[in-house]
């Protein structure tokens, strides 16, 4: 697997409406919907039931999996319900409904210990909080953060990259983030650094955000790890947050084919998930809301806005003045790699980076065209890879021949569907193929 230099597109950022203003907080919705799995790995069961009351922070789903991650309410309340409930994700996810407490207003918890205490504690330790907060990857993935402490032996991690990169168009949750919380981040790094034993660190930001590149750089140098953390300033490209791309560009280590960044000693999380390391160890504050950019042609004043997890979709969309007979397509996360919901009261969850209201003007368009062999998916594609080839090979069911030519090996970043001027869905078809593969491994 090679990671050549021509990869990428360049679409238009859209970041200008919300990168320039600060947070706010969210509204608290009168229901809240807090699915049970929000995480890759197992769901939670369920901990709680209807009619039970609940407090903010409380765990209401867990389950004894390695791969996995609690879930606790983010508001105090009464359980009115458990049931499967509509996911952004796709499908149904078993959910608590929650009725918050009339009148709560949430508030940020006092540390209740310093970061010494903290670096002083066993490693162990660390990573045990972690998990108890069920923090996982707010950049979309998921994974479970705690997992990622624990490489398996004898893999060892020596650095730690924080990805600021925040590529896809649209979103500036994390540039704000950066903003608003530098130090914060810093401090989490330096957790993670220390549940992992990595000794050098190492924040990617793209040059569009000189802003937060600065304030990154100053909390480091505030915080004393001069030569041990230090900002790398990346060109701006889609899709160069994507994980094992920005561990090239920073790096030049290559995740060989079907490997972790841990084969290269390399730990990367994002900038937002540091801030929730340090809420977690320093304030035993769960993961329980998040920022999101809510943004489109469909939404009268953008705005990024610090939300409940549960919080339904609907909710951040009229905070933002949204216009639904202009909304074609709303879409959870960034309009290259999220999903488009049927439904807006689908809730926020712990990975909800964005809310995008698209108007018919921002949408590609639909009518697909025969191939013309021009390369631009070949040039676009950061892994390498000849997508028209492996989709095609899907759409005709020969997936086991995808397989052989790299369909593993995408991660859907889309820019190989962006830049195809036949507008021919390549990402679905290998979807398609992935799906299929998944059945014949079950059957």
């Amino acid at each position: 697997m090679h990671l050549h230099t021509s990869w990428g597109v360049h679409p238009d950022p859209g970041k200008g409406a919300t990168e320039g203003v600060a947070t706010r907080r969210a509204p608290v919705p009168a229901m809240l919907v807090i699915p049970l799995s929000q995480h890759t790995g197992v769901p939670c069961k369920p901990l709680v039931k209807p009619k039970q009351e609940v407090q903010r922070g409380e765990m209401i789903g867990d389950v004894d999996a390695l791969i996995s991650a609690p879930v606790h309410a983010s508001a105090p309340g009464t359980v009115e319900k458990v049931e499967p409930r509509p996911h952004g994700g796709g499908g149904f996810s078993p959910s608590v409904v929650l009725s918050p407490l009339p009148g709560f207003q949430p508030a940020i918890p006092e540390d209740i210990r310093s970061l010494e205490d903290a670096l002083a504690m066993p490693q162990a330790e660390v990573k045990a909080m972690v998990r108890r907060a069920g923090i996982v990857g707010m950049g979309g993935a998921g994974f479970p953060t705690h997992v990622k402490l624990s490489p398996p032996p004898p893999k060892k991690v020596e650095i730690c990259v924080l990805n600021g990169a925040e590529c896809e168009p649209f979103l500036t949750a994390d540039h704000r983030v950066m903003l608003e919380r530098a130090s914060d981040i810093v401090d989490g790094m330096r957790l993670i650094m220390h549940a992992l034993g990595a000794t050098i660190g190492i924040i990617g930001i793209e040059d569009n955000k000189p802003d937060a590149a600065r304030a990154m750089a100053d909390a480091a140098q505030h915080a004393g790890l001069r030569g041990i953390v230090r900002v790398q300033v990346v060109h701006t490209r889609y899709p160069q947050g994507a994980e094992k791309t920005l561990i090239h560009t920073l790096t030049r280590r290559e995740v060989p084919s079907g490997g972790l960044p841990a084969d290269v000693g390399v730990l990367v999380s994002n900038v937002g998930t540091a801030a929730a390391v340090r809420d977690a160890v320093l304030k035993d504050m769960p993961s329980m809301e998040r920022v999101v950019t809510v943004a489109g042609g469909a939404v009268k004043s953008p705005a990024n806005l610090l939300a409940l997890v549960g919080t339904p979709v609907r909710v951040l969309l009229e905070e933002c003045g949204w216009i639904p007979e202009k909304a074609q397509r709303v879409i959870l996360g960034g309009p290259l790699m999220g999903v488009a919901v049927p439904d807006i009261e689908v809730p926020v969850t712990k990975t909800t980076s964005g809310i995008l209201a698209l108007t018919a003007a921002q949408l590609a368009p639909a009518r697909e065209y025969p191939c013309i062999r021009c390369g631009r998916c070949v040039t676009a594609c950061p892994m390498h890879l000849v997508p028209s080839a492996i989709a095609a090979l899907c759409r005709n069911g020969l997936e086991g021949k995808a397989k052989a030519s790299g369909l593993l090996d995408c991660f859907e970043c889309g820019s190989c569907a962006y830049g195809c001027p036949a507008k021919i869905p390549l990402v679905h078809w290998m979807r398609v193929g992935k799906a299929a593969l998944r059945r014949t491994r079950a059957a």
